[in-house]
């Protein structure tokens, strides 16, 4: 019984130290890019606005990372693959149907 739980711990410990990890690498480019977005958008470098428009905007992405980054990445793997395929088989039928030689 108490290997299991030592197990479960550590599963545990290390799913919760890379996904730290992962938000922490996510939160960092967020926030360089919400920051570049949000100078671009007022025109005016290191200003209140900006500040503040880097703050909404870097809130509103951690929120959309943290919480649809796992349904999405499940939900585009499986997509990029299908397309991938399609496009792949629409390719072929486009080429034989281009040119029967």
């Amino acid at each position: 019984m108490n290997r299991v739980k030592t197990r479960m711990m550590n599963s545990m410990m290390s799913i919760a130290m890379t996904s730290m990890v992962n938000s922490m690498m996510t939160k960092l480019s967020v926030r360089v890019i919400t920051s570049m977005m949000a100078s671009e958008m007022t025109g005016v470098r290191n200003t209140v606005m900006t500040r503040v428009m880097t703050m909404v905007m870097t809130l509103v992405f951690t929120f959309m990372i943290t919480c649809m980054m796992p349904i999405a990445m499940t939900s585009m793997m499986t997509r990029v693959r299908t397309s991938m395929m399609s496009s792949m088989m629409t390719k072929v039928m486009t080429r034989t149907i281009a040119d029967p030689a």
